[in-house]
Formats: C-alpha cells, structure tokens, sequence
C-alpha cells in the first residue's frame, strides 16, 4: 500500500481549481439513525435513514478577481440560493492528484451551509467553510442520492485550443450499467461557427475504433456537471474536447465513474 501526501491533492469547486488556496480538506459521510429500541431488546436498534454527507474546507483567503477564493466562494453562494432546491455546484477531490487514472470523489448539489473568515494575530487570513452534500450518485446505485461517487481522472486538468484526444484508459472489461460523468470546466471561449466546445467521454471495444458515450455542449463556465448516463461503457476510455467554432480556448477536466 503506498501512503499519499495530502501536499499532491487536487479540489475542484465547480468553475474553480481551488487547490492554491485550500489548506485542509474534510470529507465526513455519515447516515440518520432513528432509534427503535423496544424493551423486548437485548440491545439498542435503529431504522436507518438517510445519508448526509458534509465537507469541510479551509481556504487562504484571496481576493483576486475571477479565481480568488473570497470571490469564488461568493459565487458559489449565489448558487445555494434561499428558498430554492439544491445548488448544482459540483465538487470534487482527488487526494493523490488528478493525473490520469487517479481516483477521486465528485458530486453535484453541494450546497454552501457556513461561510466564516478567520483572522488572528501571527496567521494568515483563513475562510472556513461547510458544504452539505444533496444529489451525489453513488458508484453502485446512480438513483441514490446523498453519498458521494468515486470516480477516474481521464487527465490533468489541461488548457487547449483545438480539438484534442486523451490519452487511452484500459479498464479491462467493459460495463452493461452506466457512468457517472464529471466535467468540469475552469476557462471557456469560443468565437465563430457554433461558438462552443463538446466536451465527450469516448469508448472502445478495441482501442481503436472510438465513439461517444457522452457530449455535452459547453457554451461557457457554466457547463460544470456531474451526470450519469445508462448504457454499456466499452473497455477502453478516453477524455476528449472537441472545438465547434472557428477559434477557441478550453481549460477543463473529466473525470468518470462505472456503475
């Protein structure tokens, strides 16, 4: 077993790289418990309930416009609105970074619960902060909301201006169950033509011959999601961007999950 330095982990925080700013990062899955012990018991039994998974982080405060992290944090805010369902903000964590074939954890819905700037003497500015996670799919059960998907990075996150292929995964078998897709997407521009970028998850039964099992159109940082699709996913995978325009710039990662 090899140990993993936490300094190598990565977090993306929807349309952000966080990772520069981030000093602690805590994942905490726990599931409601409601008790239905009865005299007749020899011990204490419980009806299980729901999962609630929450994380914790703990970010430099900056307020560089764009991607500082007091301004990305305001964004995400701005998503967990009041009185609306959950946020689609999509996180996700790779502890041993997002190299291709690293494993991570992603989901959408995380939604802002406390947001808290911590100031002492002799420290840096710090903002802590607390995230319930909503609609995670887990990797066994894409209908269970509230747990978190682990998933395979296809590659480092990566900037490109023309339409580009991934490097092949073999994941040995193929998968008659579906996926969860994870894209995330940093910086965007497109001008001509269609004015966007496809951003698709290949497969291939021979390593060879790909097709999409995934394209979503990207028009803009907005087009960050976690999704899962339902089909058989061929052995081989790759990640890959396609420009739909006469000219453009893509900062962007995918990640991937078989269920």
């Amino acid at each position: 077993m090899a140990n993993i330095h936490s300094k190598d982990s990565n977090v993306f925080l929807d349309l952000a790289d966080v990772t520069s700013y981030t000093t602690s990062f805590e994942l905490n899955q726990t599931r409601a418990l409601a008790e239905s012990t009865a005299f007749s018991d020899e011990t204490r039994q419980y009806f299980v309930g729901l999962h609630e998974p929450t994380v914790t982080i703990e970010f430099l405060w900056d307020d560089a416009s764009v991607e500082g992290s007091d301004v990305i944090l305001a964004t995400v805010d701005t998503a967990t609105a009041a009185g609306s369902d959950n946020a689609t903000n999509v996180l996700t964590y790779y502890p041993s970074g997002d190299a291709i074939g690293e494993f991570g954890y992603t989901g959408n819905a995380a939604n802002l619960r406390e947001h808290t700037q911590q100031v002492a003497i002799d420290d840096l500015v710090r903002i802590n902060t607390n995230f319930n996670i909503a609609n995670i799919r887990t990797e066994t059960d894409p209908t269970t909301a509230g747990t978190l998907a682990r998933i395979k990075s296809t590659g480092t996150k990566a900037t490109v201006t023309a339409t580009t292929n991934g490097t092949t995964i073999d994941d040995s078998a193929s998968s008659s169950s579906g996926a969860i897709v994870t894209i995330h997407i940093f910086a965007f521009t497109a001008s001509g033509g269609s004015a966007r970028w496809l951003a698709e998850l290949h497969h291939s039964s021979d390593g060879a011959s790909w097709a999409d099992f995934s394209s979503n159109a990207i028009t803009g940082t907005g087009s960050t999601q976690t999704f899962t699709v339902a089909g058989t996913l061929n052995r081989y995978v790759r990640g890959s961007v396609t420009l739909d325009a006469s000219s453009g710039s893509l900062t962007y990662h995918i990640g991937y999950q078989r269920l």
